[in-house]
């Protein structure tokens, strides 16, 4: 009988792990949707900044002190001292990172 109990509570154990790994998972990609969510809600608003740069239709994932937006490719050749990530850079490049391939 105490064997029998013994793996039951393991296996309860186990399982309530298990559940609470799932439940930070779960977390982690509602915040991850969220994310996209407002990326993509301050976009089609049209208020997302845009490369202003040479990629004018691109989002930018930078913003200049100066207040001029860039997408990562164009301030590759910058000095980044001066720039600073948007609120959505990481969605963004998240975005084109999980999408790579695709086009």
């Amino acid at each position: 009988m105490s064997e029998d109990y013994a793996r039951e509570h393991a296996a309860r154990v186990a399982a309530e792990a298990e559940a609470d790994g799932l439940r930070r998972d779960l977390a982690a990609v509602a915040a991850e949707r969220d994310l996209y969510r407002a990326a993509l809600a301050d976009a089609a608003r049209g208020e997302a900044p845009r490369c202003d740069t040479h990629h004018n239709g691109v989002l930018a994932t930078q913003v200049h002190a100066d207040g001029c937006g860039a997408c990562d490719e164009c301030v590759a050749g910058y000095e980044h001292r001066e720039w600073t990530d948007t609120p959505h850079a990481a969605a963004i490049r998240g975005a084109l990172k999980a999408t790579e391939g695709e086009r």
